[in-house]
């Protein structure tokens, strides 16, 4: 019986740590790709690039709630303008 009781408390001293999580990482990284500008990306590798339209793709990644996000960075003359395809890492 003292074991029962252990645990329960030690269930919900996670819980309350967080150790518990019921985010959905999919419908997380729906929400950073809308709002892709709250975060804090990092730039990442050159996937390819249009000279004539002086833009470049790149990798980028950003760390949320303990998961790790990875989408395509759109540089305009040097400014990253959008970040699309985001999906859990």
């Amino acid at each position: 019986m003292n074991t029962m009781i252990t645990s329960g408390i030690y269930d919900k001293h996670l819980e309350q740590n967080g150790s518990f999580s019921d985010i959905d990482p999919t419908e997380l990284a729906y929400e950073i790709e809308k709002n892709w500008r709250r975060y804090e990306w990092e730039r990442g590798d050159l996937i390819d690039e249009d000279k004539d339209e002086r833009e470049e793709y790149r990798i980028m990644t950003c760390e949320v709630e303990g998961f790790t996000f990875e989408g395509t960075g759109t540089y305009s003359c040097g400014e990253l303008i959008l970040i699309d395809g985001v999906e859990p890492k």
